[in-house]
């Protein structure tokens, strides 16, 4: 009977090369029996791809199955697989914990950076680990040709082109009336011209295929403004806009266009800054702690992916609460 209903876990969730049989074998099987038994009849269709996963972590940790037992990461299905990701400005990051939490989901991925450095060769080699098709691509988003050419090579790589993530940002701090012009051109191109070019260069393969999502990383900043920072705000909350837009041109053709707006994020960035500098923003926030690169990938993830097919034109702020 026990052996009958982990069978039925295999064939529901389509677990590869036997995972749950072997399981079958191991100390600690009633214990994990008794442990979710209770808890299948709540599953859900909308919730299958979650519910599979954790049954497979739980009984493989409670178990006391490694890693190395299967045959690779790639055996355990993920929520992206079988899709083509590109990730703006991956090489470190953001943009580098949302290509390898992609890839760990069982999607291939391209990412884009300025330039192909040490930092991008140790990105492609860390996504190469989880068993998926990685290559890394010099591009100045900023370019709208240099864009189109690196996209056509991409498809012709790929295949084709499930998500989009425009990720590539810089900053230029200061205050408004002492701003220079290029300050100015500077943000507002990579930060917003960027995205815009390398949408107009995915939507028609996304309309070919009849589905994509496009990802826009904006800011809590391109919701609230920021003083100091008025070029950064205003591109950020012309993503916001532009996703908007595009998620309702596009609606029609499968296309779906989200935002997220990450608050106060413990990068190299922020871990620079001085500690009351630090502490004053954490004191704002009612988690009281900073995000991680790790939040942000994991609300990326949801974006992407199947569990957000009916979530178009939203803003998904990231914060810990600081501005709810």
């Amino acid at each position: 009977m026990l052996i009958n209903r982990y069978e039925n876990y295999s064939s529901k969730y389509k677990f590869n090369n036997n995972s749950a049989a072997n399981i079958l074998s191991l100390p600690g099987l009633v214990i994990i029996r008794h442990s979710f038994t209770p808890f299948t009849k709540f599953f859900r269709k909308s919730l299958e791809e979650v519910s599979r996963r954790i049954i497979f972590a739980g009984l493989c940790d409670l178990a006391g199955v490694k890693q190395k037992q299967l045959k690779h990461k790639s055996d355990i299905m993920g929520l992206l697989d079988g899709k083509v990701a590109i990730v703006t400005g991956a090489a470190r990051g953001i943009g580098k914990a949302i290509a390898l939490k992609f890839a760990s989901e069982g999607a291939d991925v391209a990412f884009t950076d300025l330039v192909i450095n040490e930092a991008a060769e140790e990105t492609v080699k860390e996504i190469e680990a989880f068993g998926h098709k990685v290559k890394a691509y010099a591009s100045n988003a900023a370019d709208f040709e240099q864009t189109h050419e690196v996209v056509n090579q991409i498809l012709a790589d790929f295949g084709k082109i499930d998500i989009l993530v425009n990720n590539a940002g810089i900053t230029k701090d200061g205050l408004m009336l002492k701003m220079s012009e290029a300050q100015w051109d500077a943000v507002l191109n990579v930060n917003l011209k960027s995205a815009f070019n390398f949408i107009h260069a995915c939507i028609p393969s996304m309309m070919r295929q009849k589905s994509g999502s496009i990802i826009n990383m904006s800011s809590v900043v391109g919701v609230h403004g920021n003083a100091s920072q008025c070029n950064y705000s205003a591109s950020k909350a012309g993503l916001i806009a532009l996703a908007k837009s595009i998620g309702q041109e596009m609606g029609r053709k499968g296309i779906r266009a989200n935002s997220i707006a990450p608050g106060f994020i413990d990068t190299p960035m922020t871990q620079a800054l001085p500690e009351d500098v630090r502490k004053q923003w954490i004191e704002k926030i009612p988690l009281r702690r900073g995000g991680t690169v790790e939040d942000i990938a994991n609300v990326a993830t949801f974006l992407a992916s199947d569990m957000s097919s009916y979530v178009s034109g939203e803003v998904i702020q990231v914060d810990g609460g600081m501005n709810m």
